[in-house]
């Protein structure tokens, strides 16, 4: 019994860290941000110490019901059941959607020949028929011979854009972020992050009708795992991995992880620096590559709504990657939004999922 109460206290420990996350700058103490990370799995093991303790009839359970109580507002990030809401009744609405393209599957990713993954991306955007499209990895593609800009605007209702490339890529390979909306732009701007050059954010003033609304795009600091790190992790997981490797690779990743989580709470403060001070009402889209018990999420949930939590449903997931539970794509909005029918689409064209919403003014339109 001892030695389940001993193992009990193992889980609780960490979750109480996890709720830490939020608040502690990862430039501080880093490790409290990856109990952050694992906040999920620790909820659940503490679910399952519940169920354990409940079956043997033990007042033990109390301990990780306490636990999880303390942190009970995190959960609604993680878990929402929100209903649905009939989008024709719906005035003035505007459809806003967030996709990391994963460059539209140019290193063949997903296919053995990009172009029908690209195609397949084009023909969800057609489909989905956003009035505010925002892309993270965006390729400008090859135009020698085929221009993705051109192809992008031929097609759908969001005739307007803004696009923003890597500074010192080849020429050949354009590489950024961008911005398409059915609205008048009225104005662009790039905001570069000091610690990345390859990281970066750019905003569009739209005019919708006789209301500006500041567009927020923004990519944040990947770990930047390589083919090795993978190679390491399925190794691990397999028991094919000596203990002088499992030392070596695990000092690597942490190493990486700890880079990527200080890069990206600097980023955010400047993107936070923005929203402040924005004259307009903002909305925020973005690939955060962090979850919503972190310091980087929290930064911008302190000024901003998050769509998901005001009108998504399950867990909302939209990795699709090496660990495909986590939520780290985010559609923002200030309060003079409200925000509908959010959904995460189901189409593994990249190793991120597209998500949408629908935005109502708070106001009556003018």
């Amino acid at each position: 019994m001892k030695l389940f109460l001993f193992l009990n206290a193992l889980a609780v420990i960490p979750l109480l860290g996890s709720y830490l996350a939020a608040y502690v700058p990862p430039e501080n103490f880093w490790p409290i941000a990856f109990l952050g990370l694992v906040y999920p799995a620790l909820i659940i093991i503490n679910l399952l110490f519940i169920i354990f303790w409940l079956f043997l009839l033990r007042k033990y359970f109390l301990i990780s019901l306490v636990a999880i109580l303390i942190g009970w507002s995190h959960i609604g990030a993680h878990l929402r059941f929100n209903s649905r809401v009939n989008a024709d009744s719906l005035c003035g609405k505007i459809k806003i959607m967030s996709y990391n393209v994963r460059l539209f599957d140019l290193y063949n990713w997903k296919d053995s020949k990009s172009k029908a993954t690209r195609d397949k991306i084009f023909d969800l955007i057609y489909s989905e028929s956003p009035d505010i499209l925002c892309i993270q990895e965006f390729y400008g593609g090859d135009k020698r011979h085929f221009n993705v800009l051109d192809t992008l605007l031929s097609f759908q209702n969001a005739k307007y854009c803004h696009v923003s490339y890597i500074k010192g890529k080849r020429s050949d390979l354009p590489v950024g972020i961008a911005i398409f909306s059915k609205y008048p732009i009225v104005r662009n701007q790039e905001v570069t992050y000091q610690n990345s050059k390859d990281n970066f954010c750019i905003y569009s003033d739209v005019l919708i009708g006789h209301d500006t609304v500041r567009v927020i795009n923004t990519h944040l600091e990947s770990i930047r795992l390589g083919r090795e790190d993978y190679l390491f992790v399925s190794d691990l997981a397999s028991n094919r991995t000596e203990n002088h490797d499992i030392s070596l690779g695990s000092k690597k990743i942490f190493g990486k992880m700890r880079s990527a989580y200080i890069k990206r709470a600097e980023q955010v403060r400047s993107v936070r620096k923005e929203i402040d001070q924005s004259p307009f009402p903002v909305i925020l889209c973005g690939d955060f590559n962090d979850t919503p018990s972190s310091y980087v999420y929290h930064k911008i949930e302190q000024k901003l709504n998050d769509a998901f939590v005001e009108a998504g449903s399950g867990m909302g997931k939209s990795y699709a990657g090496v660990i495909p539970l986590f939520r780290i794509d985010y559609i923002f909005h200030d309060t003079s939004f409200v925000a509908h029918n959010f959904k995460t689409l189901d189409a593994e064209l990249s190793d991120h999922y597209p998500i949408t919403t629908l935005l109502t003014f708070n106001h009556p339109r003018r």
